[in-house]
């Protein structure tokens, strides 16, 4: 029976740049093996990965897909979770080193099958295609930005219009339903923090249906757009640490600090996901529902406001769509160069080798 594939964002295209949790894939104590791709845009690292995936998808083994937030059809790693094997993308933006070379990290390097001469004669077309891109880039975050600062209109606004003791029962029924009746353990748990959605050249991606299909419990916050997620999770998410439970956080890419819009509780096969418009799940087993007040004149103005700044947001996220849209036709550009210098005979001789390393790797259940 094939494995369970769930879909995440490592990184995110965000106000603050592209933001990445790569440091999260898989910490060094919990690693067998992380595999460290290097090579240029075409060199077939994205294409390499997913083999690797398929190949154990197909024998029955779980794989989280990492996929890239600048091209949704790219991946930037795979994790196997039952080996402590990871497979992940080393080079720009994400940049990833080895931390311990040989110990955990592997280095591989797709640059040994491209044609150096090749490249250097494209030399003046590849570095106008990398400004190019890197200018788009900036755009597309400077329009995310914009659309940051009326989402933090909203949040002042969504602050005066909800029911403050009704925010804190909720929270602290989010952990009731987690833990039921159990008891503490006295160990403190471990934090994983990541992406689900992500905003990427094809619009608003997000991989929330794929997160709940190994789940046994699906808990669903229905909150209006623009409400502070966090106010209700970071309560509850700090007390199931407490109570010793590890979990997946998982952000918003409009706040990747400080928005956290979901929780896994892997151990209790557990997920509490807020929905909106912008991402929901096909599948609620507990729902909870936050409303804002529109029982005033006062209130109803405010209520009017925020439709209005969702308005501008939505504007502003659509134009940052653009400006990845077209960073991503350089990128195209920019493989196109490579795809002509690489030899991908070469690199499948790569997907054996690592294939055969991973087998060896005992599973952990």
């Amino acid at each position: 029976m094939k494995g369970d594939q769930r879909n995440i964002y490592p990184g995110g295209n965000t106000p603050r740049g592209f933001y990445s949790y790569y440091n999260y894939i898989l910490p060094q104590r919990k690693a067998e093996k992380i595999y460290c791709i290097k090579g240029g845009p075409g060199s077939g690292k994205s294409t390499l990965m997913k083999k690797t995936g398929e190949y154990f998808l197909e024998k029955g083994e779980d794989v989280d897909y990492l996929w890239c937030s600048s091209d949704p059809d790219s991946l930037d790693g795979i994790l196997l979770p039952d080996r402590g094997v990871a497979v992940i993308d080393g080079t720009a933006p994400h940049v990833t080193d080895p931390v311990n070379p040989g110990a955990v990290d592997k280095i591989i390097n797709l640059g040994m099958f491209w044609d150096e001469e090749k490249l250097r004669n494209s030399r003046n077309e590849i570095i106008a295609c990398s400004e190019r891109m890197t200018i788009m880039f900036s755009f597309a975050y400077n329009y995310l930005e914009i659309a940051s600062m009326h989402y933090s209109f909203i949040e002042k606004l969504m602050d005066e219009l909800t029911d403050e003791e009704m925010i804190i029962r909720i929270s602290e029924e989010l952990c009731r339903q987690v833990r039921s009746g159990k008891e503490k353990d006295g160990r403190i748990g471990s934090v994983k923090k990541m992406f689900a959605s992500a905003i990427t050249p094809r619009g608003l991606k997000n991989g929330l249906n794929s997160l709940c299909g190994t789940l046994e419990k699906i808990i669903t916050l229905e909150l209006p757009v623009g409400f502070r997620s966090e106010k209700i999770l970071r309560p509850a998410a700090d007390k199931l640490v407490r109570e010793g439970c590890n979990i997946e956080e998982y952000y918003c890419p409009v706040d990747p600090l400080n928005k956290l819009e979901h929780i896994i509780i892997p151990s209790e096969k557990t997920g509490i996901f807020t929905c909106n418009k912008y991402h929901y799940t096909d599948r609620s087993d507990e729902l909870f529902s936050l409303k804002i007040a529109e029982d005033s004149a006062d209130n109803n103005m405010k209520y009017c406001i925020i439709q209005e700044q969702q308005a501008e947001a939505e504007n502003n996220i659509m134009k940052a769509v653009e400006m990845l849209k077209y960073a991503k036709r350089e990128h195209d550009n920019l493989e196109k160069y490579y795809i002509d210098a690489m030899d991908f005979e070469g690199i499948e001789s790569v997907f054996s080798r690592i294939v055969y390393e991973i087998e060896e790797v005992k599973h952990r259940k």
